[in-house]
This record gives C-alpha cells, sequence and structure tokens, in this order.
C-alpha cells in the first residue's frame, strides 16, 4: 500500500505545492543546489519526511542535533541527482528488480547506491561538522543493520525515527 501511495504522490507532484521556506531554514544555499538537481517529487517526499520527523522528535538532543537532523532528513536522497528516474521507472525497478549479477542500468545503478552518493555530496557540501553521525545515517539509511550495529544513543533513536518517517512518505 505505501509503494502505491508514494506512486500517486509522484505523478501528482507537479500539482502539489512546495514549502521553499521550510528548505531554506534547515538548507544552505549549496544545500539547496543539490537538492533542487532532484525530481520536484523527491524534493516533495523530503520535505514531508523532516516534516514528519520534527514533529515527532525527541526532547533530549544536544544543541543544534534538531536542526542537523532534520537536514539529513532533508538531504537523505540527494544522490539520486545522478539519474533522474520517472515514477515509472522507479516503480518497475520495484516491482522488477533486476536478477543478482546483471549487469545493473543507470537506473537501478542510482537506486541500489544512491545512499552512498548523496553521503558522499554531504561531506564535500561539510554538511554536519557538529554531528558526523549524520552522514552516515544518508549513507547507510537503505542498510539499517549495519547502522543499528555501529550506533547507540540518539543517533540511533533518530535513525529509527528517520526510517519510520521515511518509510511513511
Amino acid at each position: 500500500m505505501g509503494r502505491i501511495k508514494q506512486f500517486l504522490w509522484d505523478i501528482s507532484a507537479p500539482l502539489q505545492w512546495r514549502d521553499d521556506a521550510f528548505l531554506a531554514q534547515f538548507l544552505t544555499p549549496a544545500e539547496v543546489l543539490e537538492l533542487n538537481k532532484l525530481r520536484r517529487a523527491e524534493v516533495l517526499h523530503a520535505i514531508r519526511v523532516a516534516k514528519m520527523a520534527q514533529k515527532e522528535l525527541p526532547g533530549a538532543l544536544a544543541p543544534g542535533e534538531a536542526a542537523a537532523f532534520l537536514k539529513a532528513c532533508l538531504l537523505h536522497d540527494v544522490g539520486k541527482n545522478r539519474c533522474a528516474m520517472s515514477p515509472f521507472s522507479k516503480a518497475w525497478q520495484v516491482l522488477f528488480p533486476p536478477k543478482q549479477g546483471a549487469p545493473l542500468s543507470r537506473h537501478a545503478l542510482t537506486a541500489r547506491d544512491h545512499p552512498k552518493f548523496g553521503e558522499a555530496i554531504c561531506r564535500r557540501l561539510d554538511s554536519f561538522p557538529e554531528h558526523p553521525y549524520l552522514y552516515e545515517l544518508i549513507g547507510l539509511h537503505q542498510n539499517r543493520s549495519v547502522y543499528l550495529a555501529r550506533y547507540e544513543g540518539n543517533a540511533r533513536v533518530l535513525f529509527i525515527l528517520f526510517n519510520r518517517c521515511d518509510d511513511a512518505n
């Protein structure tokens, strides 16, 4: 059901309002430029994830940690800017994943590796100097067991919150 909802959001993206003021609250101009390389639907998804996370933030965070986490929510899919995927090519990747060992198309490679591409972009932009675990939140957001094995405390709590919000949107 979640994938159907995502598909419907994706194809209706041109009709949806984009909250640029929300983006400006958390992102630098360079980060906004990177985010703007994504399709409109991907940016709207990132905004929905961050707004949902903002409502559910735990209270005991270090100064600046909440804002940095919301920035990570906004930038988590920025690695998808390497290859624009239409709603139909995304659906195709989900319905018909490539066989193990088969060469990957550019779309399949982007779908699989966008977290590590996104982490590299955020490191280049120095997005999280005070909270370096957020680079790996982005880089491992589709490899949950690895992240959860590495981190405890707030880093773990925020990762779980992020994934719940990402999955819901």
